[in-house]
């Protein structure tokens, strides 16, 4: 039982019991005892659940906590090195279930691993180095990685002011950058060499963003992330110094098992070029390091983190959401040509939640061209959720995956029509908005529903 269950309890008693208690009633002295316990008894337990979570606004005692994740007799080194991934097919998953579900390339023979996207920071493109293929089939059948094999088919190119032996990056249509540095085959002769020789992290930090985990354990309801300012930076470099003192501590294969959820904080130093770098921050001081997270961690003594740990767990600064995408209405109404097809108001009882964009991409300088599909996210107060895809209607003919009949001109549009391609097309519906705009949808369910929503957004829109 929380706090809310608690005082929920006590507005629930019944009245008669009040009016009861209101009248004189005899007590026996062992009666008496045994209620002067029981109510000393209810006082701790109010106190106790009053104090856990007055104890959140409080800096946590860091030595007072029992670490699951990090061994207690933390072993140091003053320098890191991570050995060349052997070429088989244990190294390849090991390297795979290492980035989490990220993207990897190889490069210069050497596993490059995904960091934290960017929402187009087009002044970190620096020379285009290539073209990355996904031939991940092909890096475990042969004696060698594949040169320029990866998960994804894109150019990549250099990042200024990097040494692309360290740090590449890969621009998509999507209008995120996608950075990804050295994974292996590297050495760090100290933290600060890993800090700011190669991530330059006191040079570029602009703010620290930073999610609480256990607050989200809690409060589910309370899992934003929040930015630490300009007006905190200071705090924030004193940070980063005192992590560029700091050792490394490799991470053992017990450890590693049970990392993954683990942190107490999110830290996300945000760059003034437009990088991000992430870390983790774990029980006993250590600080783990993307895309790192599987090799080793920097061990923080309590003291040289104390100032930086006051100001998260007061929740100091501005609540944002962390993910570019989400975005007002209003604005995305705004989009050069495409946004004149999102009517002024959304159907009655959905909101939006998340958008998408696909641009034209200049293979040659990674920069981007006119928007060629907005992807709305729309929920329903039902709990139901929906996307819409508009999209000129060449781009939409020109997609490989594209099947060209499972579109409907908008006055030929009925329930019947919508069943059929449902069942056809696993829920793929596509509707001729205009002579130059489709609509595409995937929505298995409620076809009565979704003849209405798609009626009602051809004929609010021009």
């Amino acid at each position: 039982m929380n706090a809310d269950d608690l005082m929920q309890s006590i507005g629930e008693v019944d009245e008669a019991w009040i009016e009861a208690a209101s009248r004189p009633y005899p007590v026996s002295r062992t009666r008496l005892k045994v209620l002067i316990a029981a109510a000393a008894c209810l006082t701790l337990i109010i106190g106790g659940i009053a104090f856990y979570h007055w104890g959140l606004q409080r800096p946590w005692p860091w030595d007072s906590f029992v670490n699951p994740v990090i061994s207690s007799e933390i072993t140091t080194s003053e320098s890191m090195t991570i050995p060349a991934a052997p070429v088989s097919v244990e190294s390849f998953e090991r390297t795979a279930a290492a980035c989490f579900g990220k993207n990897l390339l190889i490069y210069h023979g050497h596993v490059y691993l995904q960091i934290e996207n960017l929402y187009y920071p087009t002044q970190i493109i620096g020379e285009h180095l290539g073209h990355v293929s996904p031939l991940i089939e092909v890096w475990i059948t042969r004696d060698e990685w594949v040169e320029q094999a990866g998960t994804m088919d894109a150019e990549f190119f250099a990042v200024q002011g990097y040494d692309p032996e360290f740090m590449v990056c890969v621009p998509t249509g999507n209008g995120y950058v996608m950075p990804l540095v050295r994974a292996e085959d590297i050495a760090f002769r100290t933290a600060e060499d890993l800090l700011e020789d190669h991530l330059q992290m006191s040079g570029h930090v602009a703010a620290l963003i930073y999610e609480d985990f256990r607050r989200r354990d809690i409060e589910p309801e309370d899992d934003g992330f929040y930015r630490l300012d300009a007006s905190h930076l200071d705090v924030v470099r004193g940070f980063i110094k005192a992590l560029d003192r700091s050792a490394f501590h490799v991470i053992t294969d017990e450890e590693r098992r049970n990392l993954t959820g683990q942190a107490l904080y999110t830290l996300i130093f945000e760059y003034d070029n437009g990088l991000r770098v992430k870390c983790l921050l774990y029980q006993n001081g250590c600080v783990a390091v993307d895309p790192y997270y599987a090799d080793f961690c920097l061990v923080i003594s309590p003291r040289d983190a104390e100032p930086l740990l006051r100001l998260l767990e007061r929740q100091t600064g501005e609540k944002i959401h962390y993910y570019d995408w989400k975005q007002d209405l209003e604005q995305v109404r705004q989009t050069p040509e495409l946004g004149r097809y999102i009517p002024a108001e959304l159907p009655e009882g959905m909101h939006l939640q998340n958008v998408h964009f696909v641009y034209d991409l200049d293979p040659g300088s990674g920069t981007l061209g006119q928007i060629q599909e907005i992807t709305l996210g729309l929920m329903r107060d039902d709990g139901g959720f929906i996307n819409l895809s508009i999209e000129w209607r060449d781009y939409y003919a020109s997609q490989e995956w594209t099947d060209k009949t499972a579109y409907v001109a908008a006055e030929e549009l009925s329930v019947e029509w919508i069943k059929a391609r449902q069942e056809a097309h696993k829920g793929m519906v596509a509707v001729i908005a205009s002579d130059e705009v489709v609509l595409t949808t995937y929505y298995s369910g409620e076809p009565e529903w979704l003849y209405g929503f798609l009626r009602y957004w051809v004929d609010n829109t021009k």
